[in-house]
């Protein structure tokens, strides 16, 4: 959730895209940042240099992501940066079995320069 959030993030289907970006676009500009976590091995090296795109979880597909709206994937080994981003550099993704957004978020840049990501 963000702060001063009173509802959870909605799920919506794929089929509603549109709805799902505005959203995203509409808490982008109302000042919510998105959340990335990394290992707390590699936190010095995303402080001096930034973060790039990397594999994911699918074969072949290299990406950002992050979460937004909701509680980001995390764990003691995990450091949590908020991120600076235009609404135009982001996107939902649309995950789970039943195919929604539920706050999780894709960068469509390939890397987020230092001066954007911030330790929370």
């Amino acid at each position: 959730m963000i702060e001063n959030q009173t509802e959870p993030t909605p799920r919506i289907p794929k089929s509603e895209r549109d709805k799902a970006v505005e959203y995203v676009r509409d808490l982008i500009i109302t000042g919510a940042k998105p959340v990335i976590t990394v290992p707390k091995k590699y936190v010095e090296i995303v402080k001096e240099r930034g973060l790039s795109e990397h594999p994911t979880w699918i074969p072949g597909t290299n990406r950002i992501v992050g979460t937004l709206g909701r509680k980001p994937y995390g764990g003691e080994d995990r450091v949590a940066f908020s991120v600076d981003v235009n609404p135009d550099e982001i996107e939902p993704r649309f995950t789970g079995p039943d195919v929604e957004f539920r706050g999780v978020v894709g960068f469509k840049i390939k890397h987020i320069p230092p001066e954007n990501l911030h330790i929370i």
